[in-house]
């Protein structure tokens, strides 16, 4: 696939978190590419929490959501397919179970990694915004930084989200409490590896369906 460079628009601009660098490989986020694709996996840095509540330990607090039609923003071209919102031109709606873990990092700070894998039906190319339908699998690792006085609680995360914003989440997640949510790095895979976004570069583009 050509590689493109374009001002990226993706997840953690339009939703307000600021953000801008490439996902790295590090301790608590594995990324394994194959000639054949991308496959993602992320390593637990300590326990996971579950159910009920966390407390404010070393151990990793988890806690999982369903999100349905969650709008997917681009940087987009001249077409007029894609539809406009405050965050971008809109080019799919994105389906996926998220996973988000926080680990302690120091006083009232905690490092958030969200993993989603789900589905997006496009309706434009991203690269273009010309009229496309597309349709496919699609995964997301994100890395933030929240400073919350208090520790996740997982059952204040809601079950599911329609359309809700990862700081939505991020927030419900820290019972409302979270005074800071910083962006961080980040990797979107399309279709297996068709079209890859991350904080730097957008590469290749998705295959239409018919």
């Amino acid at each position: 696939m050509a590689k493109h460079r374009f001002p990226v628009r993706v997840r953690a601009i339009r939703e307000g978190i600021k953000s801008g660098r490439r996902l790295t490989i590090t301790g608590a986020v594995v990324l394994a590419m194959g000639a054949a694709g991308v496959g993602m996996a992320m390593a637990s840095p300590g326990g996971t929490g579950g159910g009920g509540g966390g407390g404010n330990g070393s151990a990793t607090i988890t806690a999982s959501t369903f999100v349905s039609n969650h709008p997917d923003t681009t940087s987009g071209g001249s077409g007029t397919a894609c539809n406009s919102s405050g965050n971008g031109p809109v080019w799919a709606l994105d389906t996926y179970d998220s996973t988000l873990s926080a680990l302690p990092d120091g006083s009232n700070t905690w490092k958030v990694t969200i993993q989603d894998k789900g589905s997006f039906a496009g309706f434009a190319d991203p690269n273009t915004c010309n009229a496309m339908k597309s349709k496919g699998s699609f995964q997301f690792l994100y890395e933030l930084t929240v400073t919350s006085p208090t520790a996740p609680v997982t059952a204040d995360l809601h079950s599911s989200y329609t359309t809700e914003s990862t700081t939505q989440m991020v927030q419900d997640f820290f019972g409302g409490a979270a005074t800071n949510v910083a962006g961080g790095d980040y990797f979107a895979v399309y279709q297996g590896g068709d079209y890859v976004q991350n904080g730097t570069d957008i590469y290749g583009d998705v295959v239409a369906s018919h």
